[in-house]
């Protein structure tokens, strides 16, 4: 009814803090270590921090990056095509569509690939969502395609590496920020969730000088200020010119959790990192609420209501 106040069931809090993105768990709770004036809305997934302005953070969006970057970075053959075009080493990847798909069409996409292949959707996922790799041949290349082209309507297609290592590199403004390796499971076929299904090892993130300007000149091609690369490399400690780099893709909002939370490894504060930037940007409002608790005073703005 109109004026009337809607009450959270019982055990709301809880079922939400269970459910809640990771990424933006870790984002609350390094807002309230620091003090910062947040709220989050459970219903929309979203983690409001108030300074001079409001930010908003969501599990397919961040308050960094620009709709024309993250756009390029959700399509990968874009990302692809325009790295390619950039001098930068990427798959050759190739792209085919629900409307056209048949044995036939497929055949002729291939031509010039050798197995085993990768199969992933070509827009808008992460996490290793629905990635096939180590496909041996045709038949299980049409099979896997059958079963997912109905559901993504276009999936690229690519070389699979079965001899170089996974890496996952976050960046911020062109500053590496974390590097992690991604340990793929064995079993081939396996839908590759990296996150549940595989294991990271977090790395120090000191890379060889030449490595380094790689990766700023790859992130300033992106346009994305956060974000991270998936890449393929025989050593990421070694010289990407002795030893080769491949470019996977682009994350436009990318998974922190995998860094403050590793398998292996040291683990890092990345949201509290990313957080002190922005209280680095706007240190006036954030004195003024940090005089305001001190005073006990309040904003008003609270995580539940």
């Amino acid at each position: 009814m109109p004026g009337m106040r809607l009450t959270r069931p019982a055990g709301w809090r809880l079922f939400c803090d269970r459910f809640m993105d990771k990424s933006l768990k870790s984002f609350q709770d390094s807002a309230q270590r620091l003090g910062l004036s947040s709220r989050y809305l459970p219903d929309i997934q979203c983690l409001e921090i108030f300074l001079d302005k409001k930010y908003l953070f969501m599990p397919r969006l961040s308050p960094f990056n620009s709709m024309m970057s993250m756009f390029i970075a959700k399509d990968k053959m874009l990302f692809n095509r325009m790295m390619k075009k950039a001098g930068f080493p990427v798959p050759d990847a190739r792209t085919i569509r629900l409307q056209h798909f048949s044995k036939d069409e497929l055949k002729a996409l291939i031509s010039g690939l050798t197995f085993p292949l990768v199969i992933k959707p070509a827009v808008d996922t992460c996490g290793g969502k629905d990635v096939i790799c180590d496909i041996p041949d045709f038949d299980s290349l049409y099979a896997n395609l059958e079963s997912l082209l109905p559901v993504y309507k276009r999936m690229q297609i690519e070389p699979y590496y079965s001899r170089l290592r996974e890496y996952t590199v976050l960046m911020m403004n062109q500053r590496i920020l974390a590097v992690c390796e991604r340990h793929r499971p064995d079993e081939m076929s396996r839908v590759l969730n990296l996150a549940a299904e595989g294991s990271v090892t977090a790395l120090d993130k000191k890379l060889p000088a030449l490595n380094r300007q790689w990766l700023r000149q790859a992130a300033r091609k992106t346009g994305l200020a956060l974000m991270s690369f998936d890449l393929l490399a025989e050593d990421i400690y070694k010289p990407f010119d002795e030893t080769g780099l491949i470019f996977l893709e682009a994350n436009h909002n990318p998974d922190i959790s995998i860094h403050e939370s590793p398998d292996f490894g040291k683990n890092i504060e990345i949201s509290k990192i990313i957080l002190k930037s922005l209280i680095f940007e706007h240190p006036v409002a954030y004195a003024l609420q940090r005089l305001k608790r001190s005073r006990g005073e309040h904003s008003g703005r609270r995580f539940w209501k």
